[in-house]
């Protein structure tokens, strides 16, 4: 009986054996994982395929380009603008203007912060939840708003703006706001408080929709620019990691093996993988995705080239895939990107893009 079951648990681990070796035969490794053609042309899920919130939000603090503007808008508006990443990447620096005296004295205080901050982390929690522009008064009778910055279906940051008064206050406005800043404990600055509170900027509300407009046309340029910010080279890099982008650019229409990038830039499949997510803060897949995404908008600037033939020479081998992957990464299909830019080009004063009506309609309803 003993030989018996010795011998049924031997054939088990035999049978269990051959299908594992049959297993890794029909599936080897270099054919999931290496052919990155093949693994972003089958894949639905839209969020497999999309860059990590990090790694773009990282990209968009970076970028010389945005803490120019953000400074110069600051100064144009009187406005305190901050660029905070979103929920999901809560870990990555800020990056912001300097704020309201008032604001940033009342935060440095003992109570300051607790009190100070709740009417902004609430603002921050309704856009994190509805992906929408907000604005709120806060117990100081300041505004805030907040519009979210949307790149390929995510939320990747917040910009805020505000700490100004849309109506000048009365001789006896910071009575109430005197109470408020009591019950909080600010009983030793108050003198301090009133003087900075009276500094504060005034707004005509017909200014304060000409500074959202700029803020909203300000957050559309962050998230269409920011997959070219993502694919940037860097001096920093690795000169593995910069052999490796150079590579993707000369033979991106092609079918790009992993397998053939790691050989070509000397690096075993399984470092090069770890190596390119450690530097870039996403994986190869993504950044393959982003850079024939990028191209594809550049190619459908030309009206002589057909969709196909802009498809084709992307990289992508399906109409329909690249139609679905890139209205999952930018928010419209190619053709409509493309009267974007013969729109823009017929009118060049006119910034409104066809596509962002929603989001505008959503500004002035909710700002």
């Amino acid at each position: 009986m003993a030989d018996k079951l010795a011998f049924v648990r031997h054939g088990e681990r035999r049978r269990i054996n051959r299908h594992r070796s049959s297993s890794e035969e029909s599936h080897p490794s270099d054919t999931a994982e290496s052919r990155v053609f093949m693994t972003m042309s089958d894949g639905t899920n839209d969020s497999s395929c999309s860059a990590p919130t990090e790694a773009i939000f990282k990209a968009l603090v970076r970028a010389p380009a945005v803490r120019e503007l953000i400074a110069g808008i600051q100064q144009a508006t009187s406005l305190a603008l901050k660029l905070v990443p979103a929920d999901a990447c809560r870990r990555c620096p800020s990056l912001e203007s300097p704020e309201n005296p008032f604001c940033a004295f009342a935060k440095r205080q003992e109570h300051g912060p607790n009190a100070c901050c709740k009417a902004c982390d609430d603002l921050l929690g309704r856009v994190q939840r509805n992906v929408r522009p907000y604005r709120l008064t806060c117990f100081s009778g300041m505004i805030h708003t907040a519009l979210p910055i949307v790149v390929s279906g995510q939320h990747v940051a917040t910009l805020t703006a505000g700490q100004v008064f849309l109506r000048q206050p009365g001789r006896h406005a910071f009575g109430r706001v005197r109470k408020a800043l009591t019950r909080l404990g600010h009983q030793r600055q108050l003198a301090r408080l009133e003087r900075l509170w009276w500094r504060t900027p005034c707004l005509s509300r017909r200014r304060f929709a000409g500074c959202i407009t700029l803020l909203s046309g300000f957050a559309r340029l962050l998230a269409h620019c920011a997959g070219r910010w993502v694919i940037a080279d860097s001096n920093t890099e690795p000169l593995a990691v910069e052999r490796t982008k150079q590579y993707v650019r000369a033979h991106l229409a092609e079918p790009i093996s992993l397998g053939t990038v790691a050989k070509h830039v000397h690096l075993n499949r399984h470092y090069f993988c770890k190596l390119f997510r450690r530097t870039t803060g996403m994986t190869f897949t993504h950044y393959i995705r982003m850079v024939r995404i990028e191209k594809a908008k550049d190619l459908l600037r030309d009206s002589r080239l057909s969709i196909k033939e802009v498809a084709y020479k992307s990289g992508f081998r399906s109409i329909s895939h690249f139609n679905h992957i890139f209205r999952s990464a930018t928010g419209i299909t190619p053709s409509l990107e493309r009267a974007n830019h013969r729109q823009a080009k017929a009118n060049p004063q006119q910034t409104k893009r066809i596509g962002d009506g929603a989001f505008s309609a959503s500004l002035n309803s909710s700002v």
